[in-house]
């Protein structure tokens, strides 16, 4: 699984993973925000931040969750 190396990469610190993440899920991800806000520039910068904020606390990130989809969202 893709996602399971992406994220197992993104704890130990490497960028290319959580560049990775960022280009399979910000489209699903804005997709979703779209069901709480028609602000295109709202939603994208709640998914910046979102992508800020697992970077910054990867140390603290679960092993592995059951769908790092469902986490995302």
């Amino acid at each position: 699984n893709g996602d399971a190396a992406l994220w197992h990469q993104l704890r130990e610190g490497d960028p290319a993973a959580l560049r990775g993440l960022m280009r399979r899920y910000t489209a699903t991800l804005h997709n979703y925000g779209g069901k709480f806000s028609p602000d295109d520039a709202f939603i994208e910068d709640c998914i910046q931040e979102l992508f800020i904020d697992l970077w910054q606390h990867r140390h603290r990130l679960t092993a592995l969750p059951q769908s790092v989809k469902a986490y995302l969202l």
